[in-house]
């Protein structure tokens, strides 16, 4: 990956000098392109890497925060969900065997 990086720096670098020799032929004003502003455009390209590295971190913790989340909340509404139906099955339970008994009774 480095390597294409570089390609793709010093090719930019090449297309800015083939677009000042066009300007320079249209406007007949001067572009100078340096090593510095070779070197400044790297500076850019890391700051931007850094910058979106930094962005995609966050945004990886953000939704690893918000799985967590649904994780908890799930096992709470499962929990819930199972106490809920235990507790219906076990009231509705009683009364039929206390009908089944009596019925059996008469």
């Amino acid at each position: 990956m480095r390597e294409s990086v570089a390609l793709f720096m010093a090719n930019v670098h090449k297309s800015v000098n083939d677009m000042s020799e066009v300007y320079l032929t249209n406007e007949r004003r001067y572009n100078y392109t340096t090593p510095k502003s070779f070197l400044e455009q790297i500076k850019l390209y890391q700051n931007l890497l850094h910058s979106k590295f930094d962005e995609l971190q966050a945004k990886t913790v953000r939704l690893e925060n918000g799985l967590e989340k649904l994780k908890s909340t799930s096992a709470q509404v499962c929990s819930g969900t199972w106490s809920y139906v235990r507790t219906v099955l076990r009231n509705s339970r009683a009364p039929r065997h206390r009908s089944v008994v009596a019925r059996g009774r008469m």
